[in-house]
């Protein structure tokens, strides 16, 4: 592909020219810099001076990250930084000498509700392994048990993502093999503790490296937005087409690390990409036209000179405004054979986004070693941190510089902004030509698994809505049965977090509900989690809630309240009669006296509560709901969110009080259907046509953010309602 050297000229004046002004009102975090060098976290074991690669997840399972170094060079080959309340903690994982690559991945393999790990072999080695998390029973002295995901062929294996781009409802593992010249996919098998080798598919064969020493950089995103996740890699993306095959659109030449995310509002994400093991320009394409065709692929490029080594790349809402930046950071050395550095010059940089397509950049740090950083919450305050650990710049060592944004952002930054981020919704995004009730569960499917695979939690918007809504169609899938049983793991061992009543809550009532829908009967599990829920209630009655101002369901205690007054409702086997549960529902019912509903949003809440539970609303109450909820449908037949509610927006900007939309349009027509409303009723069918007419290609409907125009994660819930809508008016 050529580039148009003028327009990239003209376009870095246009991102590096914000006046000094914008520069000025940019709210910019203040950094913690903490180094095994200073004592601050433990020195890296066994003393290699090759540090090779870095991964993070919560491999505890205590609702805080920790993270993962590899080695090469000398044993111990991986060590596990366990996030305590004084610091961190080091554990070997992997004891023996092995020399591992580059890159690594975090995944539940076997389905047992923690995190496994994955790392390949350097240029000295065929073999790509796995590790078994041995959770609860974790032993410094102890490595976990190591598989093989490949052994034998060739060497190198540089970068490794799962996702699930095959669409089969769980996740495949893709991987380089450099000295193939392949990449990889492979599933996972059925007992991959049992299986050995796992069988390979080839995506990519004969991969050439352009300007670069090898090809490196692979990572998921839908780029095309049609719903499913595509694979990033080699300056392209790749396409399913069917029977294991992948179309490759190559965009750019010279890269190496490779992310997407949405920079600003549009159809299709922006790619960042980064040369890795080389020199070259840090740039961002944008297509202008169709995604699959790579010459509507337009690049800027993002910093005024080449890049040394940025083998650091990464996307993340670091300063809490709601808008995605860019971390960039260039390796200060990269050989052994002096202490000097090959680079002292070696420079990080944050740019900031503004939501538009601009940034501003900044600098971190100078005359610092960075390799495989990663950009992640470390100390579990909602805001993201820096983790780095040099690859031979004054090694061994590791360093993590911890985000010190004022807690208010800090709570935006956990709540709905992330790392390249699959889960936004665009208002830009195409209408369909043809309602499909199947594309819109393919579309809760996929949200449910990526934001599984990417964040390892459960959300209202996506894990917990799909559990709640899913078996309306059909619960009998893998991707169903995979987080019922991570929840039923997070039920049977309640996190100590700081949002733990918010989590307590919310696991026993959608397990409640689930279990409603699907087997009818009280799992043991649920009814710990529901016993357990009550112990969790404040003595006024009320759960004290979640609240990063992200409305409906993260702003007040009231949600928290009739959240468990519904799940207790539905839940199987008269679990409303028992003494812990009678108890319990006294208490709701004197905080609701205490504190009736607000809003439409509330009062219809509370609804959908008092229909199996006694003394919540009477009859009169219910009607005037069911009558303001169709005083406010809107002439083109649909609901929209803003009509149920009376929030403030964070980012100060109008309330859109003339449109329709999905989470609107579903949750009346649910609520209203649960409340006995006739599917045949005039105003419901007015409101299926304008589900029918307003789907969005990826299979969803829109929704705008209640808090700020970012994400739009709200558009997500309102797909799951509207699913629930269409199911209760007879649509199949």
């Amino acid at each position: 592909m050529k580039t148009n050297k003028n327009v990239l000229a003209a376009t870095i004046v246009s991102i590096m020219s914000l006046n000094a002004a914008a520069a000025a009102d940019l709210a910019l975090p203040s950094w913690k810099h903490l180094s095994s060098k200073n004592g601050d976290l433990p020195l890296p074991p066994g003393g290699s001076t090759q540090q090779t690669g870095a991964v993070v997840g919560d491999f505890d399972g205590d609702g805080v990250n920790d993270f993962m170094l590899s080695f090469r060079q000398k044993p111990p080959a991986l060590v596990w930084y366990r996030r305590t309340a004084a610091g961190w903690d080091a554990y070997v994982v992997e004891k023996d000498y092995l020399t591992i690559e580059a890159g690594g991945a975090v995944h539940d393999i076997d389905g047992d509700g923690d995190l496994d790990l994955v790392f390949g072999g350097d240029w000295q080695s065929s073999d790509v392994w796995w590790w078994e998390n041995p959770s609860p029973q974790f032993d410094k002295r102890v490595s976990w048990k190591r598989h093989v995901i490949k052994t034998g062929g060739k060497n190198q294996h540089h970068d490794q993502v799962f996702g699930d781009f095959l669409g089969t409802g769980k996740p495949q593992l893709v991987f380089w093999n450099q000295r193939a010249a392949t990449l990889f996919l492979a599933e996972v098998p059925g007992n991959p503790r049992a299986a050995g080798v796992w069988p390979l598919v080839p995506v990519l064969t004969d991969a050439k490296p352009a300007g670069v020493p090898y090809i490196e950089g692979a990572s998921a995103f839908d780029v095309d937005a049609d719903g499913r996740l595509d694979i990033l890699a080699c300056d392209s993306w790749f396409k399913y087409t069917g029977d294991k095959r992948f179309k490759q659109i190559q965009f750019a030449v010279g890269g190496g690390l490779i992310f997407a995310g949405y920079f600003k509002s549009s159809k299709y994400p922006q790619i960042v990409i980064s040369p890795g093991d080389a020199g070259g320009r840090v740039r961002l394409y944008e297509c202008v036209g169709d995604p699959e065709n790579a010459a509507d692929w337009r690049a800027i490029e993002l910093l005024d000179r080449d890049v040394v080594h940025g083998h650091s790349l990464q996307l993340g809402d670091v300063n809490g405004d709601g808008h995605l930046d860019i971390f960039v950071a260039e390796m200060a050395k990269w050989t052994g054979r002096s202490v000097e550095p090959d680079h002292p010059d070696a420079t990080a940089w944050i740019l900031y986004g503004d939501g538009q397509g601009n940034f501003t950049k900044t600098e971190l740090v100078k005359g610092h070693g960075w390799h495989e950083a990663r950009l992640s919450d470390l100390d579990g305050d909602g805001d993201l941190d820096l983790l780095n650990k040099p690859y031979t710049w004054e090694t061994p060592r590791a360093d993590v510089w911890l985000n010190e944004l004022p807690q208010s952002a800090a709570k935006r930054v956990g709540a709905d902004t992330s790392a390249p981020d699959a889960d936004a919704a665009s208002p830009d995004e195409p209408l369909r030509d043809v309602f499909s009730l199947d594309a819109a569960v393919a579309h809760l499917d996929n949200i449910a698994a990526s934001w599984q695979r990417d964040r390892k939690c459960f959300a209202c918007h996506s894990d917990y809505a799909f559990l709640e809504t899913r078996p309306l169609v059909s619960g009998k899938t893998p991707l169903h049965d995979e987080l019922r049983a991570k929840l039923e793991q997070l039920a049977a061992h309640p996190r100590n977090v700081n949002f733990r009543v918010t989590e307590g809550v919310m696991v026993a009532c959608v397990l409640a509900q689930n279990d409603a829908l699907t087997t009818g009967k009280l799992h043991p599990v649920t009814r710990q989690a529901l016993d357990y829920m009550w112990t969790l209630q404040s003595e006024d009655g009320r759960f004290d809630w979640l609240k990063s101002d992200q409305p409906p369901s993260e702003c007040d205690d009231h949600f928290g309240a009739t959240m468990a007054l519904i799940g207790v409702g539905v839940a199987p086997d008269g679990y409303a009669q028992t003494p812990a549960a009678q108890a319990g529902l006294n208490k709701i019912r004197q905080y609701l006296k205490n504190s009736p509903p607000v809003n439409l949003h509330q009062r219809s809440m509370l609804l959908l509560g008092s229909l199996r539970i006694d003394g919540i609303m009477t009859e009169a109450d219910r009607k005037g709901v069911i009558d303001d909820l169709f005083a406010a449908q809107k002439p083109d037949g649909g609901w929209g969110i803003v009509s149920l509610g009376n929030w403030q927006r964070h980012d100060g900007k109008p309330d859109d009080t003339q449109t329709s939309d999905g989470y609107g349009t579903g949750f009346a027509i649910d609520v209203l259907r649960q409340a006995g409303v006739s599917a045949d009723d005039r105003r419901i069918q007015a409101g299926i046509r304008w589900l029918k007419a307003n789907q969005r290609v990826s299979g969803g409907w829109f929704t705008r953010s209640q808090w700020q125009d970012s994400r739009h994660y709200l558009s997500r819930h309102g797909t799951a309602y509207a699913i629930r809508a269409l199911v209760a008016c007879g649509v199949r």
